[in-house]
């Protein structure tokens, strides 16, 4: 993109100045539109390199699709039911995943919490060991929490 940048910018500086000049004071116009268009440039560029900060510092939610990756990992675990809040973001080259999971009110907390060892080792094979997750466990019978995705329901 700089090199291309660099070469719409210098194309445009010419076009306006050479225009200004061989072209006579009817043409004077050109070269502050060539100014304006390589103020647009810069702009542009400016943008490019500030957006991706400035959605990591606003913790703009990961893509849908690796958001769905994550569902589908979790979901094809063992014991999971569904999925309550999902909430994804990037923390400079790593991601951060927090997300409730279903799961049969009458299983222990040992088996509750095997089941979101395997989630974790998983997640973190696909996504890298730096990681960050925290799981929740909530019961599928709960009547307090509103279930908001059920796994064996298409997700």
């Amino acid at each position: 993109m700089d090199h291309r940048g660099d070469m719409l910018t210098l194309v445009a500086v010419l076009l306006g100045i050479a225009g200004a000049i061989f072209l006579g004071d009817g043409w004077l116009f050109l070269e502050p539109l060539a100014a304006a268009i390589v103020s647009l440039f810069i702009l542009h560029m400016g943008w490019s390199v500030l957006r991706p900060a400035f959605n990591e510092l606003t913790e703009e939610s990961l893509p849908p699709e690796v958001e769905q990756e994550i569902r589908q990992i979790v979901c094809t675990t063992a014991r999971v039911e569904g999925i309550g809040k999902l909430h994804t973001r990037s923390i400079g080259e790593r991601y951060a995943i927090e997300l409730d999971i279903l799961v049969d009110g009458q299983i222990t907390v040992t088996e509750a919490h095997d089941v979101t060892h395997i989630i974790e080792i998983t997640l973190r094979e696909r996504f890298g060991a730096t990681t960050h997750i925290a799981i929740h466990v909530e019961p599928l019978d709960c009547s307090h929490y509103q279930c908001i995705r059920e796994c064996h329901n298409g997700e």
